[in-house]
C-alpha cells in the first residue's frame, strides 16, 4: 500500500448480486434437473453410440429415469447427506446416477475410473460411501473382480447386508453390465427396488434440500498424491452450470457437445453439462477416448463442440480419418486449436 493513499476495503468478489443475476435458476442439483426439463422436455438431451447400438435420451427421458434412481436409493436408506459413489465412464447412467442422488438428498461422489486399486481403496475409505453404482467392465478392468479382492466379504454378503471393517459405511452395491452374486445387484435388480416407493417421496426428498447443503463430493486425480476430496454445496457447480452459456456467448443453435473427459472430475462435469443441458443442447457421450471413433461420432452427430485436452488434439490431428471427418457442424470453437484453423 503506498503511504499516504487512502484505505480501500478489499473483495474477494464482484459482480452484481447474484438475485440480479441473469440466467440464473434452481441452485440444487435435483432443481436444476427439473427446471431444464421443463424447459426442453422432449428435446434430446443425451445419446450414446457404441458399435451399431445408439441410444438417445430426451429430457424427459433424463428426468424419469434419474427418477427412478432416486426411488431405489430412497429404498436403500439413502437420506438428506448420504454419499452415493458413482463410478462409470460419461455414459448414460453416470447421468441418472448422479442427479437420482441429489433427488434423493444424497450426495453424488463421483469417482474416476482410472484409478487404481489402491486408489479406489483409498477413496472409498476416506469417502465414507453407504452405496456404490458403478460400471462392471471399463476397458481392461473389471470393478466388481477388483472391489471383490479388496472386500472379500461382497462375496457372500446379501445386497444391503455387507458388513465390512474396511467401508464401515457401504450396504448396497449396484453394477452396469453382468453383476457377480452376493452383495452386487444387477442394475436392473437395483432399479426394481424402487417400485414400492412412490414418486412423491423424491419430490419431498428434493424439496428438503437447500443450495447450502453438500451436493457433490469430487476428487482430484491423485496425479500429485493422493486423490483428493473436494466437498461442494449444491450452489457451487449448479452456479457453473447455469453461467456457462453467458461464458462461451453461444449465438446459434443449442450446442450438440462432444468429450470423452471424465465427468467424474468437476471441471469435466461443469463444462459439458452447463454447456449442452443449461442451454437445451445434447451431450455426444463417448466412455473412453478413442481418437479415430470421436471423429467419427463428431461427424454423424453433426457435433458443434467439442471438449478436448491438449494431448488428445494431437491424437486427433493423428488420426487416419482426420482429413476426411465431415465436421461441417462445428460452431463453438476456440480459435487457436486445430480444427478451427
Amino acid at each position: 500500500m503506498v503511504e499516504g493513499a487512502p484505505a480501500v476495503a478489499l473483495s474477494y468478489s464482484a459482480g452484481v448480486p447474484l438475485e440480479d443475476e441473469a440466467g440464473i435458476g434452481a441452485l440444487t442439483l435435483g432443481g436444476y434437473l427439473r427446471e431444464v426439463t421443463q424447459r426442453y422436455g422432449p428435446r434430446e438431451a443425451a445419446v450414446l453410440r457404441e458399435g451399431d447400438q445408439i441410444e438417445r435420451w430426451t429430457y424427459d427421458d433424463l428426468w424419469a429415469r434419474s427418477v427412478a434412481v432416486a426411488r431405489s436409493l430412497i429404498a436403500c436408506g439413502v437420506g438428506k447427506g448420504t454419499r452415493v459413489g458413482v463410478l462409470m465412464t460419461n455414459r448414460l447412467e453416470f447421468l441418472s446416477a448422479v442427479f437420482g442422488t441429489a433427488l434423493a438428498g444424497g450426495v453424488a461422489t463421483t469417482i474416476s475410473t482410472f484409478f487404481t486399486a489402491s486408489e479406489l481403496d483409498e477413496v472409498l475409505r476416506t469417502s465414507g460411501c453407504s452405496v456404490l453404482l458403478f460400471e462392471r467392465s471399463v476397458l481392461k478392468k473389471d470393478f466388481a473382480a477388483i472391489l471383490g479382492e479388496l472386500e472379500p466379504a461382497l462375496a457372500s454378503a446379501q445386497p444391503g447386508s455387507l458388513l465390512s471393517t474396511r467401508y464401515p459405511f457401504l450396504r448396497w452395491l449396484a453394477a452396469v453390465g453382468n453383476a457377480e452374486h452376493g452383495a452386487i445387484e444387477s442394475w436392473d435388480e437395483f432399479l426394481a427396488r424402487g417400485a414400492a416407493v412412490p414418486p412423491a417421496m423424491v419430490d419431498a426428498a428434493a424439496a428438503a434440500v437447500a443450495p447450502s447443503d453438500p451436493g457433490a463430493l469430487f476428487f482430484s486425480s491423485g496425479s500429485t498424491g493422493k486423490a483428493k476430496g473436494i466437498l461442494s454445496a449444491h450452489r457451487g457447480p449448479c452456479l457453473q452450470l447455469w453461467r456457462w452459456p453467458a461464458w462461451y456467448c453461444f449465438d446459434g443453435p443449442p450446442p450438440r457437445v462432444w468429450s470423452s473427459n471424465g465427468f467424474f472430475f468437476s471441471g469435466n462435469f461443469c463444462q459439458a453439462f452447463g454447456s449442452a443441458l443449461t442451454n437445451g443442447g445434447s451431450l455426444v457421450l463417448q466412455r473412453w477416448f478413442d481418437a479415430e471413433e470421436a471423429l467419427h461420432l463428431m461427424a454423424v452427430e453433426r457435433a458443434s463442440m467439442l471438449l478436448a485436452w491438449p494431448h488428445q488434439w494431437a491424437q486427433l490431428e493423428a488420426a487416419p480419418n482426420y482429413a476426411t471427418a465431415d465436421l461441417s457442424a462445428m460452431r463453438y470453437l476456440d480459435a487457436s486449436t486445430p480444427i478451427a484453423q
